[in-house]
């Protein structure tokens, strides 16, 4: 929520400039990214107290991402002053469904045990356009290296479907992906990720469970665990799935699994609205 009684002559410093960046490629942040980012060592109350700065000057907004947690997202000062942008549908108060995603991708890539980035449209446009196909979405990415090796990746919801069906999720992605001939190099050179967000440690355990046994098959793809909880995976292990193309070549595709403590809350919330609709039809 937007206040009224904005303080109009704040002054804009370097680590407010950063954070609004910060919220600017990921449409949206939490109490708790803005700590681990940037205000590492404060506690909550002080990044709250920054929040409120912010806020008052105009260049800020909340608005529920659960019932116990607020999101910051810009608002259209912000966007207009500092980005030259006009309001539009990419900025400022995120809907129901695409809030999921966009949360989805800023607590994988910020609160993992890795910091990566989310790969906006913008970067992707100035950095590998060729990558930008009609019939391949241009969101959901990230980037980032593993074993020196830089990564682009897709990140994938588990709207708490089965483990068997988020497994065969990742199948289409990476075939529609191979019809096209930057996505193939990119894929086949082991430069291409996809990272399934999760709502439950157990969850993520099942998933762990499921590729293992599709290793025995067939060597494809490495895995890598990522968790903002405590470390339930040995993350030294090289786990494989099968995934081969259609002239039978191997892709290497690097798979990480999140937890991400909040998204449970989200689809949760999402359900139980959806009954509440349905009960007054």
């Amino acid at each position: 929520m937007v206040k009224n009684n904005v303080n109009k002559s704040y002054q804009i410093e370097e680590i407010d400039k950063k954070v609004m960046d910060h919220i600017y490629d990921y449409r949206i942040t939490t109490c708790d990214v803005l700590k681990n980012l940037f205000f590492q060592g404060q506690d909550i109350s002080f990044v709250k107290e920054y929040y409120g700065k912010l806020r008052d000057a105009g260049y800020l907004a909340s608005a529920p991402l659960h019932p116990c947690k607020h999101y910051y997202y810009l608002t259209e000062k912000a966007i207009m002053e500092l980005y030259n942008h006009d309001k539009g549908a990419s900025f400022g108060f995120v809907v129901e469904q695409p809030l999921i995603e966009t949360y989805c991708i800023l607590d994988f890539c910020c609160m993992g045990n890795s910091l990566r980035k989310k790969y906006t449209y913008e970067s992707i446009k100035k950095d590998a356009p060729e990558l930008l196909q009609e019939h391949i979405s241009d969101d959901q990415y990230f980037i980032g290296t593993k074993n020196n090796k830089l990564i682009i990746g897709w990140v994938i919801v588990d709207h708490q479907l089965n483990v068997d069906r988020v497994f065969q999720r990742l199948f289409p992605i990476v075939l529609k992906r191979c019809q096209y001939e930057a996505w193939e190099n990119l894929i086949m050179s082991g430069h291409f990720a996809i990272a399934i967000v999760t709502s439950w440690e157990t969850k993520a355990q099942e998933l762990r469970k499921k590729i293992l046994e599709n290793q025995q098959q067939r060597e494809g793809c490495g895995i890598e665990f990522s968790q903002n909880t405590k470390s339930v995976f040995d993350k030294s292990n090289n786990l494989f799935f099968p995934f081969q193309t259609k002239d039978n070549k191997t892709a290497k595709v690097h798979i990480y699994i999140h937890v991400a403590n909040d998204l449970k809350h989200l689809v949760l919330g999402q359900k139980s609205k959806r009954k509440k609709i349905f009960r007054h039809k």
